[in-house]
């Protein structure tokens, strides 16, 4: 029987550890084995001890601040033995030369912060184990992809023996593989247009040029999450091709909104929608750009009943979300090595998060920072104190609408 990947989780304190294994095994299920490590040096010997098992490690799930070895020295050793395997720093505190030792030598692949948000905590995790899961099936199909190109050079060195003899023959050959190189060709151009789909343009053409390290720290940024209200519910009225229809009616709209304000759209989690202005380049009116797309996206969202008109007549109600703003410095990346992903770390993305978790249905709630940019150019309804979890209580707000475009319709 096949063995289970391994999940192993590093803290120094038992309480956090049983949690962590509490809510990992009710995110998991039985597709994983979940182990446990007090210290990098307990981690470390566990990890030699697996590779000669030939145990698969899917995810290494470190605290920062420990005894002894701190989370990012443990997550660049263990990087060492098990490259393939994800790599997320757990800390109480914010790091950024520990976040950043990470992702220069452990390829880290996310930063989640104590205290956690159980689902935010369970996605991240299944996102990780999927991920591997994935890489490891692709590098299954590059080994047999290189088998056969060994295959291929070896048959073209035997016609390359034979061309005296088989003149008309090697021609032909020729002609076929000039084909086979123009399709090539062709897959080359497709892989580049992809790549430049899934990362920002500026950040392929720096991989492409032959950057493997890509972190940077970036000040004027303004992210924005937004989340359908209920969908969970929802999804279990609807067959999975019929849930897989209303996301990308969602995000298809979505993605439209964010291309024609010149937005990057970082991720999508489930039936969130992750986008954001200044990164990786700066944007002068960042706040402001993600402000209007963020009343074009619940504005046009009104429409989904003419878009799935079955699906919505079954649904007997509309597709709502929530949208939540916040501004201010992230530390931004590529991680990963074979399949590569753009990402965002810090308060900013965090506080962004709960402005979208602690909002409302059609509405758009944004952080006192967001209003302070803002409050000249947009009309706002102030909202009051909001204990946000994780940040305590902040002063938010409501979006309302775009000052200059309410005069030009009263006009």
């Amino acid at each position: 029987m096949e063995k289970k990947p391994v999940i192993i989780c590093i803290d120094d304190e038992d309480v956090v550890l049983t949690s962590l294994e509490i809510e990992l095994q009710q995110a998991m299920g039985t597709t994983c084995r979940i182990e446990l490590a007090q210290s990098g040096d307990d981690a470390i010997e566990m990890l030699h001890e697996y590779i000669s098992e030939n145990q698969a490690i899917s995810v290494i799930i470190s605290d920062y601040i420990m005894p002894g070895m701190r989370g990012d020295e443990a997550l660049n050793k263990a990087h060492a033995l098990v490259p393939s395997a994800r790599k997320i720093m757990l800390t109480g505190q914010s790091s950024i030369e520990g976040i950043a030792s990470a992702i220069n030598h452990a390829n880290l692949y996310r930063f989640i912060a104590k205290p956690w948000d159980r689902q935010d905590l369970a996605l991240t995790i299944k996102e990780a184990h999927q991920s591997y899961l994935q890489h490891v099936l692709v590098e299954k199909q590059r080994e047999e992809l290189a088998a056969r190109n060994k295959e291929l050079e070896e048959w073209n060195a035997s016609l390359e023996r034979k061309v005296e003899d088989r003149t008309r023959e090697i021609e032909r050959e020729r002609s076929e593989l000039a084909l086979a190189n123009k399709r090539l060709d062709a897959e080359q151009k497709k892989t580049e247009a992809l790549m430049q789909n899934i990362l920002p343009i500026s950040i392929a053409e720096r991989l492409k040029a032959g950057e493997t390290k890509i972190a940077e720290r970036l000040e004027n940024v303004t992210i924005l999450f937004s989340d359908i209200v209920g969908f969970t519910k929802l999804s279990s009225r609807l067959s999975p091709e019929e849930v897989v229809t209303v996301l990308d009616e969602v995000f298809t709209l979505f993605d439209s909104i964010a291309e024609r304000y010149h937005l990057e759209k970082i991720k999508t989690i489930g039936d969130a929608y992750m986008l954001v202005a200044g990164v990786p380049d700066p944007y002068p009116d960042h706040c402001a750009t993600v402000a209007r797309a963020a009343l074009e996206m619940q504005e046009r969202l009104k429409i989904f009943p003419e878009l799935l008109p079955e699906i919505a007549q079954r649904l007997d109600t509309t597709i709502q979300v929530r949208i939540g703003v916040h501004t201010g410095a992230v530390v931004a990346g590529v991680i990963g090595q074979k399949k590569f992903a753009y990402d965002l770390w810090g308060d900013t993305v965090n506080i962004a998060s709960r402005m979208e978790s602690h909002g409302e249905a059609g509405k758009v709630h944004v952080s006192e920072e967001v209003f302070t940019l803002l409050k000249d150019t947009f009309a706002f309804e102030k909202r009051g104190e909001v204990d946000i979890k994780g940040k305590g209580v902040m002063q938010t707000y409501f979006l309302k609408e775009h000052l200059k475009e309410s005069l030009k319709e009263i006009s």
